[in-house]
């Protein structure tokens, strides 16, 4: 997703990646970036793939502060599991350079998958994404979706109050797991 949006020789920060990081160590190499892992857990930085972070991070992201030192920040599917996106976003700001970029995908609170994501509860939700996808088990799913400002208008609004503007933005109204369970009711869907 955006990954040829990347130039050689730019310093990236991977927000929220932990042991999957956007970046391949093979992109990585290729493009000659340098690659700081930054995520709420250590233990999911270091199963990263070998080689994919130059320097990790172990913090919150609700309560990190950059150093206005990135060309580009990364953050995907992450902020729905903050319950402050606003304080988050603030972080994503202060880790850019001016004129960075950040390329940032969060699924929206206003989905079906989101709206039923919130009604059941957590451990529920998890006894049940662990039967129907035992590799989620992993440690790498399961965490707790909060959804909070999670829609196009108020990230949109947050980021602009920030200093950041939206330079290119798409919808998605589906999230994979969603779709693999329920293929009836995808393929009718509005998903264009």
């Amino acid at each position: 997703m955006l990954k040829d949006g990347f130039q050689s020789n730019q310093v990236v920060c991977d927000i929220g990646g932990g042991a999957r990081p956007w970046i391949s160590p093979e992109e990585k190499q290729r493009l000659n970036l340098k690659v700081v892992g930054v995520d709420i857990s250590e233990e999911e930085l270091r199963a990263a793939p070998a080689g994919a972070y130059d320097k990790i991070i172990a913090t919150d992201i609700c309560e990190f502060i950059g150093d206005a030192s990135f060309d580009v920040v990364t953050c995907q599917a992450l902020l729905e599991h903050v319950p402050d996106t606003k304080r988050a976003l603030r972080a994503i700001a202060s880790a850019l350079k001016p004129n960075g970029l950040a390329y940032v995908f969060i699924p929206c609170r206003n989905a079906l998958f989101a709206q039923i994501n919130r009604l059941i509860p957590q451990d529920a939700k998890r006894r049940m994404l662990f039967f129907l996808w035992p590799y989620a088990a992993e440690g790498h799913d399961g965490f707790h979706a909060y959804y909070d400002g999670c829609s196009p208008s108020t990230v949109e609004a947050v980021a602009k109050g920030l200093g950041l503007e939206a330079k290119d933005k798409q919808a998605f109204w589906a999230a994979a797991t969603f779709i693999s369970s329920f293929p009836p009711i995808f393929c009718g869907g509005c998903i264009s």
